[in-house]
């Protein structure tokens, strides 16, 4: 299952500490930058 998909449950959301829905949602948001750049 990916990032994406988990952050869309709402029971994965509960378990989570508030501090860290941010955090993973620059994650994926870095990794969707990364995977549309085509720089070596």
């Amino acid at each position: 299952m990916t990032l994406i998909l988990l952050r869309r449950f709402q029971s994965f959301r509960e378990n989570l500490e508030p501090c860290l829905f941010p955090k993973i949602l620059t994650i994926q948001q870095i990794g969707n930058l990364a995977a549309i750049r085509c720089t070596p």
